[in-house]
């Protein structure tokens, strides 16, 4: 006996076949990204995209900004910035297990 959530659900598309738009209709040329999900020009527009996000905090524009901008000639270009992520990660897990084992 197997649950509804768990029973396995037919597929009604083939995937041998590029998509067609919501309409049934294809449009225009398909793009090799996303496994032909997107247009040409929709793929274009993807590829041209940079990230614009806003912080006006005076504590972000006056400390961490000048000290970031100081890390980061330290660290070389070919760094991923995942592996800063885990590095501050790890730093954090130090701290803690430090603090935890002198002050139990």
């Amino acid at each position: 006996e197997t649950r509804d959530h768990f029973r396995p659900v037919a597929n009604s598309f083939n995937m041998s076949e590029p998509p067609t738009s919501p309409g049934g209709t294809r449009k225009g040329k398909r793009s090799r990204y996303l496994g032909g999900y997107l247009s040409e020009e929709a793929a274009q527009g993807l590829k041209g995209y940079k990230y614009a996000g806003s912080d006006h905090s005076l504590v972000l524009k006056y400390i961490t900004n000048p000290i970031y901008n100081k890390i980061v000639t330290y660290i070389p270009l070919w760094v991923a910035p995942n592996l800063i992520t885990l590095s501050g990660l790890g730093c954090s897990w130090i701290s803690y297990w430090v603090f935890f084992y002198y002050c139990p």
